[in-house]
């Protein structure tokens, strides 16, 4: 069990019995088209989480206050001006403490929101007064007191506030809170189905498809149609056939085969629009603990596809004019340019970022991104679009976890900004909280290594590190020398080098820890030929230089890596024109994120 603090949206359909007795398969199908036309949108775009669904109700999670009025005041005022639907709800929002458990909410704030709900009239919201203080002068919209109210089952009564459609403020509501803009969800994930008649196969088949799908809206950058959406029977053509009429872009199926001890995952991407194959892959495993193994089966998928769905989505945006694109659109085209980590292609990947905040000034994502363009400038040396692009990036995310706390990547960013500036043990905050938010994506998990990593926690570090690289069999060579500091600073040492002699460009601070492994080893030829290599690119090259390359701070494993260095005869201090800036500037490119 978890406890947190959270803002909690109930809502239901005013009348649903008597409209189900009405027509239960019209009532049905406009619930549906609402759900997925109207609720899941604006529910993502205002940073919530869909907890569950009770037939004609809804329980949504907000991490502020303000993200759940306004999505509130989006619901209803798109959901009042609707023509040709019966469909109107009554929606209740709190604040308060809540129980997390099996991926479930509980607890008197649920109950309270649940029971103001009930209070509110048709197509209108009733808010506790702990929201009210949180939204006065945030959100455009006139709520009136009620005063203190009895709710059931509820110990003291609870001052509530109202908003309603007749009062004048609906106008404002949509003018302010509407969406500008219907944006397709980009993948609908068809339920995978197990080859052969092996149960392991079945139950895992049955466990992925779930899974997935939760796993893939863990992901900032995804938007994931609800898997209940789904019919259990569904296969390729009927899932395009859903896709399409849900205009979803992209689907994701997949098979699962089990023989022995062994298992293997297939999965691949077919674009909605065309029915063409356009990512596949194939993941195999040693059967061992079931439940181990469906938690890694999983995250492997989803770090995989969301890698793979990113490039997807932007290689579509080709047969789509710039004129037309959404400030998603934008946002994904950006990042498949600053994924090159190359000055050119991260000044491009700014200019649609900057697209996208033009079209939607509050974006998270376009914030983010357009943050980590400043970052990449002073993480590999490249000149400065601003002298203080750290702080303005900062500063900028700051302001964005203000308003909603839960996006792992900003919290990855700060924590990576805050590293810059040397400051370890608030960076690692940052970080534990991006691994909490979202514990499938790989970037995540190597952040927050490298944050335990930089405070001294070798252990954890490489519990992370070695799971990262698990899950992401693509990772970035940056993920292999996060690993290698880890095994050196708890002294693994042959682990180390095995890892490092296998990245395929070993280049500034992977040279440096190859070398003091060996020192440490006391390989001390091997130690001084590496040193005297990297010397002759590098003059200048010291003990003190190699010391400015361990991103975890001073202490006795420190201590004996620098007098192994010595042994081997690297010199103790900087000399030459590389001095140690220069040097430290040479090994960065190894730890880019």
């Amino acid at each position: 069990m978890e406890r947190r603090l959270a803002a909690i949206l109930a809502a239901d359909v005013v009348g649903y019995s008597r409209l189900m007795r009405s027509d239960e398969a019209g009532t049905l199908a406009a619930l549906k088209s609402c759900e997925s036309g109207l609720i899941e949108p604006v529910v993502a775009r205002n940073n919530g989480r869909i907890v569950k669904r009770m037939g004609d109700g809804f329980l949504v999670e907000f991490g502020s206050a303000v993200d759940a009025v306004e999505c509130a005041l989006a619901w209803q005022g798109i959901s009042n001006a609707a023509e040709g639907t019966p469909i109107r709800f009554r929606i209740g929002v709190n604040l308060g403490d809540i129980i997390f458990q099996d991926d479930d909410i509980y607890g008197d704030g649920v109950n309270v929101a649940a029971r103001l709900e009930g209070l509110a009239d048709a197509g209108g919201i009733c808010i506790a007064s702990v929201v009210h203080d949180q939204v006065r002068r945030k959100v455009e919209a006139t709520f009136t007191d009620l005063g203190d109210q009895a709710l059931k089952n509820i110990d003291e009564p609870v001052r509530v506030f109202s908003w309603s459609r007749d009062d004048g403020a609906a106008e404002s509501a949509e003018k302010i809170t509407a969406p500008t803009e219907t944006e397709p969800s980009m993948l609908l994930v068809v339920p995978f189905r197990a080859l052969g008649a092996d149960p392991t196969a079945e139950t895992l088949s049955e466990a992925l498809t779930e899974n997935i799908s939760v796993a893939m809206s863990h992901f900032d950058e995804m938007s994931i149609l609800d898997p209940g959406a789904v019919p259990a029977d569904a296969d390729v053509k009927s899932g395009r056939e859903l896709g399409q009429r849900l205009g979803v872009l992209f689907l994701l199926e997949g098979r699962v085969q089990a023989a022995g001890d062994k298992v293997r995952v297939s999965a691949q991407i077919v674009e909605v629009e065309t029915g063409q194959r356009k990512w596949s892959d194939s993941f195999d495993r040693e059967v061992g603990d079931v439940f181990a193994l469906q938690d890694d089966l999983t995250a492997i998928v989803a770090s995989t596809v969301g890698e793979a769905l990113i490039s997807l989505v932007s290689e579509a945006l080709d047969r789509k004019p710039e004129s037309a694109w959404t400030a998603r659109d934008f946002v994904m085209r950006g990042t498949t340019h600053l994924h090159r980590v190359d000055r050119e292609q991260t000044l491009l990947a700014r200019e649609y970022f900057e697209k996208a905040l033009a079209r939607e000034p509050q974006s998270p994502l376009a914030i983010i991104c357009d943050c980590w363009t400043y970052a990449f400038e002073v993480m590999f040396g490249w000149p400065r679009s601003r002298d203080d692009g750290v702080d303005y990036a900062i500063a900028r995310i700051r302001e964005l976890l203000t308003r909603s706390e839960r996006h792992s990547q900003a919290h990855r960013l700060m924590g990576r900004l805050l590293h810059i500036k040397d400051e370890h043990s608030a960076a690692l905050n940052y970080t534990e909280r991006a691994f909490e938010l979202n514990p499938y994506d790989s970037d995540m998990l190597i952040a927050h290594g490298h944050s335990l990593l930089c405070t001294g926690q070798g252990a954890r570090a490489v519990e992370l590190a070695e799971r990262a690289v698990r899950i992401n069999p693509y990772a970035p060579e940056f993920y292999g020398l996060t690993l290698a500091q880890a095994y050196l600073l708890v002294g693994r040492l042959e682990d180390a080098l095995s890892v490092l002699n296998k990245l395929s460009r070993p280049v500034g601070a992977s040279q440096h820890a190859r070398v003091m492994c060996l020192a440490m080893l006391d390989r001390l030829d091997e130690a001084r030929a590496g040193f005297e290599a990297i010397a002759a690119e590098r003059p200048g090259l010291s003990v003190e230089i190699f010391r400015k390359t361990l991103p975890f701070e001073d202490g006795p494993e420190v201590d004996e890596i620098l007098t192994a260095l010595k042994r081997a005869g690297v010199p103790g201090k900087a000399g030459g024109q590389h001095g140690v800036d220069g040097q430290r500037k040479a090994g960065i490119e190894d730890i880019a994120t």
